[in-house]
């Protein structure tokens, strides 16, 4: 299942939405941005998850920041200047909760340090990427690979049938 949670719910706001997901599913992922918003809101999701539910972090981090940069077409700056609040947020969470620079790595700390934030729209938008980026972000919320296409081969029949149209 996967689930959008925007902006700054308040934790016992998540009790509700934690229990209506995990009456179908006891695995969750997050998919958030390299911005302080999402990655509080990773650890609120932490604080209230129960025992018996996986929740993985799916999000953008420095592996996603390497293939996004490595396949990015033209070589423009995607990155967005943080809000004042947003810095603050980001220098508290990363004191109160030093787990959060793992999660991500040092690439993407160094990012958030400089007052730079990194949102999914420019970071898997097809117009940059194909949809290579796409399926980066699909496979990781999924812990999968994407559902491939199976084409079945050509046959007599679809030659015969193509020379009479």
């Amino acid at each position: 299942m996967i689930a959008w949670i925007d902006g700054y719910a308040p934790v016992r706001g998540l009790a509700p939405i934690i229990t209506a997901v995990t009456a179908f599913t006891k695995r969750i992922s997050f998919v958030g941005d390299v911005a302080p918003a999402p990655l509080a809101m990773f650890v609120r999701l932490q604080s209230v998850m129960p025992r018996g539910v996986r929740l993985t972090y799916a999000g953008m981090d420095d592996a996603w920041l390497e293939k996004e940069g490595a396949i990015r077409s033209p070589k423009v700056d995607l990155y967005i200047e943080q809000y004042p609040e947003e810095i603050r947020l980001w220098r508290a969470l990363k004191e109160a909760h030093p787990s959060i620079v793992r999660t991500i790595g040092p690439n993407s700390v160094a990012l958030l340090d400089r007052g730079l934030a990194f949102h999914i729209e420019g970071a898997a938008n097809p117009e940059w990427h194909g949809e290579t980026m796409l399926k980066l972000a699909f496979r990781r919320a999924m812990g999968s690979s994407p559902p491939r296409t199976v084409r079945r081969r050509r046959t007599l029949a679809d030659d015969e049938s193509s020379a009479e149209d």
